[in-house]
């Protein structure tokens, strides 16, 4: 019996065909909004909030969605260059963002592989914009990951790494209308991808038109 194709790839449909790897993209969400109700500890609602208020994403569901969007970017290949460097900023004295920074390289050392490449967690202490700009470039940092605790640095960091390419991710979903190129945030149960699309063009992030159709554009 021949098979069937899904109904937005029929012809005569004028709706826009979704590429392979929107269903992939998708598929990863799906699979990571299972992991939340488990981390119900790490991301409760407040008393009296709405029940769709944006929560944080539990940290293993940001490490899979950090390795699986991330290659989405056109400049990916060449930022990598054969090995995925990625620097873990942490507030120094913040014990939140100590511990997600150590949660973090956890997840990802346990990793064989970051898109089929060698891969290296780097936790650098912030100790101001200019030489977090500074270790982006002399390191050849693919990605920067922003732990809890720079919320008021945020705008500073934005300006500094303006003109380097490198995919800046928050992890919380308040630094993405910040300036982080990229947030999560848990609403309704489910976890969202945020793009700040401004500041990506300021740090050359071209995300596939396929992936960011299943991301929320903060413009």
């Amino acid at each position: 019996m021949p098979k069937t194709a899904p109904p937005s790839q029929t012809r005569g449909d004028a709706r826009a065909t979704p590429g392979p790897r929107v269903w992939l993209l998708a598929a990863v969400v799906g699979l990571c909004s299972l992991a939340s109700p488990a981390a119900a500890d790490d991301a409760t609602v407040p008393v009296g909030a709405p029940m769709d208020v944006p929560m944080r994403v539990p940290m293993v569901a940001q490490a899979a969605l950090l390795v699986k969007v991330a290659p989405y970017d056109r400049n990916y290949a060449e930022r990598v260059d054969g090995r995925v460097v990625t620097l873990v900023v942490v507030k120094p004295d913040d014990v939140e963002s100590t511990h997600c920074a150590a949660e973090l390289t956890s997840l990802l050392g346990k990793r064989h592989d970051v898109s089929g490449l060698p891969h290296d967690e780097l936790v650098v202490n912030y100790s101001g914009p200019v030489a977090l700009a500074d270790a982006s470039r002399l390191k050849r940092a693919a990605m920067v990951y922003l732990c809890p605790g720079l919320a008021v640095d945020l705008p500073s960091i934005a300006n500094a790494l303006d003109g380097i390419s490198v995919l800046s991710v928050g992890a919380v979903p308040e630094y993405a209308p910040l300036g982080a190129v990229l947030a999560f945030e848990l609403a309704s149960g489910k976890p969202r991808i945020l793009l700040n699309l401004r500041q990506a063009r300021k740090q050359h992030v071209a995300f596939d038109p396929d992936a960011i159709e299943v991301m929320k554009l903060l413009r």
